[in-house]
């Protein structure tokens, strides 16, 4: 058995949103109260996706650990 525990995102920080231009996608929450938007890390898109998407996948814990990433509230933008 698995004790999952999801601690939500800092809505101080604004919503998540991942948007693409061109052939990147960029992660990042906000705006802020203060209106600024923090990029946590963008990624490289494929050109031929061939009608597949694009996956996250969470790193920090040992390497044979399990990593659960819960995105419950997001957005995605194309510009």
């Amino acid at each position: 058995k698995h004790t999952i525990k999801y601690w939500p995102a800092d809505k101080e920080r604004g919503p998540l949103r991942i948007f693409v231009r061109g052939h990147y996608a960029h992660f990042q929450v906000g705006p802020s109260k203060d209106g600024t938007f923090l990029t946590f890390f963008h990624s490289a898109l494929r050109q031929s996706s061939d009608g597949l998407g694009f996956g996250l996948f969470a790193i920090g814990e040992e390497e044979d650990e399990d990593r659960w990433v819960r995105f419950d509230n997001f957005r995605v933008i194309k510009y």
